[in-house]
């Protein structure tokens, strides 16, 4: 149920155009506005968490992820875990392909080093070691063959 404000509701419309830019400066006063009203932080000092963009398979490289830093920093050499998958940060780019050792709060950044790939959507998590991070990616794992185990039983039994 969303409701604009000129309908009487509480989501901000404004009107705006990528190609010709009208409004594009209107719509970035009331993101900033906004984000201040709700008092979104993101702490750059805690571990990093965020969204995986889009990965694929790189030749050479192997897996790549782009991902979103949504709060904390990522660091070059962390340990981290994406769902089923783990991995330690061998290499980081921001967007023009230059290498960073770091990344804050609302950066994406692509990565190397992974076990797998991860979807698209799929949240990661920094953890303390590489040990760590693959002890849990096996635990999700395996609570995912036994939830379809459990699953395929159902069907066999109707």
């Amino acid at each position: 149920n969303l409701l604009p404000e000129s309908w009487g509701g509480q989501i901000i419309t404004v009107n705006c155009s990528a190609v010709t830019g009208e409004g594009i400066q209107q719509l970035l006063e009331m993101l900033a506005l906004q984000a201040e009203i709700l008092e979104l932080r993101a702490n750059p000092n805690s571990r990093a968490r965020g969204t995986v963009l889009e990965s694929e398979m790189h030749k050479g490289m192997g897996s790549v992820a782009t991902v979103l830093v949504q709060n904390g920093t990522l660091r070059r050499g962390d340990s981290l875990v994406f769902g089923n998958h783990f991995g330690r940060v061998k290499t980081m780019h921001d967007e023009h392909n230059k290498e960073l050792q770091e990344a804050g709060p609302s950066t994406p950044v692509e990565i190397t080093g992974l076990s797998g790939m991860p979807e698209a959507g799929q949240e990661f998590i920094v953890v303390k070691s590489e040990k760590e991070a693959r002890d849990i990616a096996q635990a999700r794992s395996e609570g995912a063959k036994q939830s379809n185990l459990l699953t395929q039983q159902k069907k066999k039994k109707k």
